[in-house]
């Protein structure tokens, strides 16, 4: 996943503008475990910008790309955007990212994390925002009605409702107070 590593010295002044298409692997490790993932039917790619004060980068762009999952509703592969800000600030790992608690900059978007040595890698920052786009619960469209309900559970379920909850209590009999 070479694709997303570069070093330190090879942003020039003016930046360095990132066109990267995902690799499969990440792809299919940010799809891991999730119903229904198609990988083949998944794609990505980061576009931006990484710049560089002192040693500080700063990365910003966005994500973008559709992933195939299965709907939540009714198990059909349901398309989802990937679309995702990139606003990411990465330091030397000795100075450590600032406590957001203790810093005006708490109150911008951008995510902080450190790198080690000169070689800046996007790699698991990415996997993560893959990760993070896609729903807990996709659905295929708005309006999915979900899985058809079976003849005879609807049937029972119709019974049921013609019931009253409440008809068990008119057998009750209150005792009288003298």
């Amino acid at each position: 996943m070479e694709k997303l590593k570069f070093r330190l010295r090879d942003i020039p002044d003016s930046g360095l503008d990132l066109s990267v298409e995902l690799p499969r692997e990440l792809l299919a490790s940010a799809l891991e475990g999730i119903e229904g993932a198609d990988l083949d039917a998944t794609t990505g790619r980061v576009e931006g910008q990484a710049t560089r004060i002192r040693d500080n980068v700063f990365v910003r762009g966005k994500l973008l790309g559709v992933a195939t999952v299965a709907c939540a509703r009714c198990l059909e592969p349901a398309r989802v955007n990937l679309a995702t800000k990139l606003d990411l600030t990465l330091m030397p790992e000795a100075e450590g990212a600032p406590d957001p608690d203790a810093d005006e900059l708490a109150t911008s978007d951008a995510e902080f994390a450190t790198y080690e040595g000169d070689v800046i890698d996007l790699t698991e920052l990415v996997r993560e925002l893959c990760v993070l786009a896609i729903p807990m619960a996709p659905v295929c469209r708005e309006d999915c009605p979900g899985l058809p309900i079976p003849p005879e559970v609807a049937a029972a379920e119709g019974a049921l409702e013609k019931a009253s909850p409440l008809a068990a209590l008119k057998s009750l009999k209150v005792p009288e107070t003298p």
